[in-house]
């Protein structure tokens, strides 16, 4: 059985925007900054490193290359990983910008 550690590490293009809904976790920058919208919020959030703010659903995007740590149940970093996955193949096996790395 493949398993996933949390925290992992997850790295953003600048300018790339990833859609959150694998369930609640928790987003700390360690390098870079982060624009972060949630449903049903009404201020945008601007993160800097050391910065963490939790979240179940929204819209992640990077000011600039981004390096996030997501903490979270390890069944809500195995959904991530499936869904990166599957977005891999959607794109027909394109490289894609997104890296998740496993401590």
């Amino acid at each position: 059985m493949f398993r996933i550690a949390s925290p992992a590490t997850l790295l953003l293009a600048r300018g790339q925007l990833l859609t959150w809904r694998q369930g609640r976790v928790r987003l700390r920058v360690l390098a870079g900054s982060a624009w972060v919208t949630r449903p049903g919020d009404l201020d945008d959030h601007f993160l800097q490193p050391g910065q963490a703010l939790e979240l179940s659903h929204g819209l992640i995007g990077a000011e600039q290359d981004l390096w996030l740590s997501i903490e979270t149940p390890r069944r809500a970093v195995a959904a991530a990983w499936r869904w990166l996955v599957h977005r891999r193949l959607q794109c027909g096996g394109e490289q894609s910008q997104i890296s998740l790395h496993l401590q």
